[in-house]
Protein backbone atom coordinates (compact mmCIF):
# COMPACT_ATOMS: atom_id res chain seq x y z
CA UNK A 1 0.00 0.00 0.00
CA UNK A 2 1.24 3.47 -0.84
CA UNK A 3 0.84 6.57 1.35
CA UNK A 4 -1.52 9.25 -0.04
CA UNK A 5 -3.63 6.78 -2.00
CA UNK A 6 -7.19 5.50 -1.50
CA UNK A 7 -6.80 1.72 -1.45
CA UNK A 8 -9.46 -0.87 -0.75
CA UNK A 9 -7.83 -3.59 1.31
CA UNK A 10 -9.13 -7.13 0.88
CA UNK A 11 -8.67 -9.34 3.93
CA UNK A 12 -9.36 -13.07 3.61
CA UNK A 13 -10.07 -14.94 6.84
CA UNK A 14 -10.20 -18.73 6.93
CA UNK A 15 -12.11 -20.64 9.58
CA UNK A 16 -14.14 -17.57 10.63
CA UNK A 17 -17.70 -16.63 9.70
CA UNK A 18 -17.38 -12.86 9.84
CA UNK A 19 -21.03 -12.37 8.85
CA UNK A 20 -22.11 -14.18 12.05
CA UNK A 21 -20.35 -11.50 14.10
CA UNK A 22 -22.57 -8.58 15.04
CA UNK A 23 -19.66 -6.18 15.44
CA UNK A 24 -16.34 -6.24 13.57
CA UNK A 25 -13.23 -4.16 14.12
CA UNK A 26 -10.36 -3.97 11.63
CA UNK A 27 -7.38 -2.19 13.16
CA UNK A 28 -4.22 -0.98 11.44
CA UNK A 29 -1.44 0.00 13.85
CA UNK A 30 1.94 1.54 13.26
CA UNK A 31 3.81 2.76 16.38
CA UNK A 32 1.35 5.10 18.13
CA UNK A 33 -0.87 5.63 15.05
CA UNK A 34 -4.02 3.49 14.97
CA UNK A 35 -6.84 3.36 12.42
CA UNK A 36 -9.92 1.28 13.27
CA UNK A 37 -12.78 0.58 10.90
CA UNK A 38 -16.09 -0.97 12.02
CA UNK A 39 -19.13 -2.54 10.36
CA UNK A 40 -20.35 0.59 8.55
CA UNK A 41 -16.91 0.98 6.93
CA UNK A 42 -16.63 -2.65 5.79
CA UNK A 43 -17.97 -4.87 3.05
CA UNK A 44 -18.21 -8.52 4.11
CA UNK A 45 -18.67 -11.65 1.98
CA UNK A 46 -18.77 -15.13 3.43
CA UNK A 47 -18.05 -18.37 1.65
CA UNK A 48 -18.13 -21.92 2.95
CA UNK A 49 -14.58 -21.90 4.31
CA UNK A 50 -13.57 -18.24 4.39
CA UNK A 51 -14.78 -14.68 4.83
CA UNK A 52 -13.58 -11.73 2.76
CA UNK A 53 -13.61 -8.27 4.31
CA UNK A 54 -13.04 -5.17 2.17
CA UNK A 55 -12.21 -1.80 3.70
CA UNK A 56 -11.53 1.56 2.10
CA UNK A 57 -8.87 3.97 3.33
CA UNK A 58 -8.86 7.69 2.55
CA UNK A 59 -5.86 9.77 1.46
CA UNK A 60 -5.80 11.34 4.94
CA UNK A 61 -5.68 7.91 6.58
CA UNK A 62 -2.87 6.56 4.40
CA UNK A 63 -0.93 9.82 4.77
CA UNK A 64 -1.06 9.38 8.54
CA UNK A 65 1.05 6.24 8.15
CA UNK A 66 4.77 6.33 7.47
CA UNK A 67 6.96 4.22 5.22
CA UNK A 68 7.59 0.79 6.73
CA UNK A 69 5.64 -2.05 8.26
CA UNK A 70 2.07 -1.71 9.53
CA UNK A 71 0.20 -4.36 11.54
CA UNK A 72 -3.43 -5.27 10.83
CA UNK A 73 -5.89 -7.42 12.78
CA UNK A 74 -9.61 -8.26 12.64
CA UNK A 75 -11.69 -8.79 15.79
CA UNK A 76 -15.35 -9.70 16.08
CA UNK A 77 -18.06 -10.35 18.63
CA UNK A 78 -21.61 -11.68 18.38
CA UNK A 79 -24.75 -10.92 20.40
CA UNK A 80 -23.94 -13.77 22.81
CA UNK A 81 -20.61 -12.14 23.69
CA UNK A 82 -18.49 -14.71 21.84
CA UNK A 83 -15.38 -12.82 20.70
CA UNK A 84 -12.61 -13.84 18.29
CA UNK A 85 -9.45 -12.30 16.85
CA UNK A 86 -7.48 -13.04 13.70
CA UNK A 87 -3.75 -13.45 13.63
CA UNK A 88 -1.88 -10.16 13.31
CA UNK A 89 -0.71 -9.66 9.74
CA UNK A 90 1.65 -7.04 8.35
CA UNK A 91 1.48 -4.86 5.27
CA UNK A 92 4.22 -2.75 3.74
CA UNK A 93 3.61 0.99 3.49
CA UNK A 94 5.42 2.61 0.57
CA UNK A 95 6.46 6.27 0.25
CA UNK A 96 5.31 8.92 -2.22
CA UNK A 97 7.28 11.89 -3.55
CA UNK A 98 4.61 14.61 -3.29
CA UNK A 99 3.15 14.63 0.22
CA UNK A 100 -0.33 15.84 1.14
CA UNK A 101 -3.86 15.31 -0.10
CA UNK A 102 -4.31 15.86 -3.83
CA UNK A 103 -7.58 16.98 -5.41
CA UNK A 104 -9.23 16.71 -8.79
CA UNK A 105 -9.93 20.13 -10.25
Amino acid sequence: MRRGTTPTLELTLTGVDAIASDTLYVTLKQSQREITKTNDDLSIEAGETESVINLYLSQQETLSLRKGTCEIQVRGINALGDAWASDIATINIKEILRDGVITYD
